[in-house]
């Protein structure tokens, strides 16, 4: 066993790549820098045009990637800003090396950040990018020029995997390091601290149970490890022990898809108020607020407004529950002997393991919502039909054309980079930017002939 990680080390403001360190100040720390470098990234932006759940519906209130991200990183603060305090409490030793609120804006950074490699049309997007490339291992003859590694990359596409390579490698035109963030930021953001895993019978352990970073980028991941110190698993070579504060990012999403995807779903009219209220009112009634029920007969705005006040007394709650489940197991987690998510520790685990129960019902089970799923398979294999091709095979008519249009198509030696420059683009559209290019090159969309 390895020894337990150290929070001096585990709160590392060095910048990967050895990027340039902003001056140190009381204006804006090292992780409100991280914040700020990926609320101004590109892909951050693009944010806004994914779905989140719904597809994009006339509510303005309904949320995309953008504003779910917003809210899961304001959600994580404040769990991070409640740990920092219990920490610091009961280790006085890093007291003037750590601050309680490093450990909030950590988090949340590590949260802004935490959907930046997911592609359109929300998860079933990613079950798209992985049946295709089931389909081309199985039948294209380039596909023996991968290692197994790069094969279980792309059989396993991830869009925790490909956010921890669009900050690292994509972001600022490929910049060595990409956004050069510090490792402490990236290693909360690394939900799962591994890459290929061959032997698929050893995966125990939430923080393992996905592909986390592709065989591009694992070395830096290795580099972020190491300035960490976050031991590689003695059991399972090529994964390592989850960073901290990961558990805290991981809970923040937990916390603000379950209630907040919920709550979509009521103002949507999937979730009947009465139910809403039956999911909603256990966790809410212990916050010190709460001022009981909405009486019978109320306005569907009043209802929707009753919702708004349950959820944000639920997620209150939630905050304080999780922050004291975390400090209730610290030791374990930082010996690396704790490996659960942390809303299953916590006193609203089966309130909440109802609402997913009843989420899947009401709400992503939805006609609109398996609709947008269908055609995101539909476009998403298209336009890997399309891209993939062009790469791979550039003497192809159909190629050059494409070539034409995308000139960066095909410009690396080898297949598996190739590849991974058109998951790259296609995992970074926007939902309606995908539409619209699949409708071109479809010739949908075809302009009407010049007279």
């Amino acid at each position: 066993m390895s020894d337990p990680m150290k929070w001096d080390r585990l709160m590392s403001r060095d910048r990967l790549c050895g990027g340039r360190k902003p001056e140190a100040g009381p204006v804006r720390t090292a992780f409100q820098v991280d914040a700020d470098r990926i609320t101004f990234s590109n892909a951050f932006r693009r944010l806004q045009g994914k779905t989140q759940v719904y597809p994009l519906p006339d509510d303005d209130h309904v949320h995309t990637r953008l504003t779910h991200s917003l809210e899961v990183a304001s959600v994580g603060r404040s769990i991070g800003n409640r740990v920092g305090e219990g920490v610091l409490a009961r280790r006085p030793e890093l007291q003037g090396v750590v601050s309680f609120r490093d450990l909030g804006d950590c988090v949340h950074a590590a949260c802004l950040a935490h959907d930046l490699g997911n592609p359109p049309f929300g998860h079933s997007g990613e079950e798209a990018m992985r049946s295709w490339f089931e389909g081309w291992l199985d039948s294209d003859e380039r596909a023996a020029e991968l290692s197994a590694g790069q094969r279980e990359d792309l059989r396993s596409f991830e869009g925790n995997a490909q956010g921890f390579r669009l900050l690292t490698s994509r972001e600022l035109g490929g910049r060595r390091g990409g956004l050069q963030l510090t490792h402490a930021t990236l290693g909360a953001f690394t939900k799962y601290p591994r890459g290929a895993l061959l032997d698929q019978g050893c995966h125990h352990g939430k923080s393992i149970a996905k592909l986390g970073v592709y065989q591009a980028e694992m070395h830096h991941f290795e580099a972020v490890a190491a300035a960490l110190g976050l031991p590689e698993r003695a059991e399972q070579p090529g994964a390592w022990w989850r960073h901290p504060l990961a558990y805290l990012v991981e809970a923040a999403d937990d916390i603000c898809y379950l209630i907040l995807d919920l709550e979509d779903g009521h103002r949507l009219g999937y979730v009947p108020h009465e139910r809403y209220v039956e999911l909603m009112g256990p966790i809410a009634s212990q916050h010190p607020g709460f001022r009981g029920q909405q009486p019978e007969g109320a306005s569907v705005a009043a209802q929707r407004a009753h919702g708004g006040v349950l959820r944000a007394m639920a997620i209150g709650v939630l905050i304080g529950q999780v922050a004291d489940a975390f400090l209730a197991h610290e030791e374990g987690i930082l010996a690396g002997e704790m490996d659960r998510p942390l809303t299953s520790l916590i006193q609203a685990r089966d309130q909440l393991d109802q609402i997913e129960t009843d989420s899947v019902t009401y709400c992503y089970r939805a006609r609109d919502v398996v609709e947008v799923e269908l055609a995101g398979f539909e476009v998403i294999a298209a336009l890997l039909d399309r891209f993939v091709g062009a790469a791979l095979h550039p003497t192809r008519r159909r190629s050059r054309k494409m070539k034409t249009l995308f000139p960066w198509l095909g410009d690396h030696g080898e297949v598996y980079p190739n590849l991974l420059s058109c998951t790259d683009f296609i995992s970074g559209m926007t939902d309606s930017y995908a539409v619209s290019l699949y409708r071109r090159l479809a010739g949908h969309s075809l302009p009407g002939r010049r007279r």
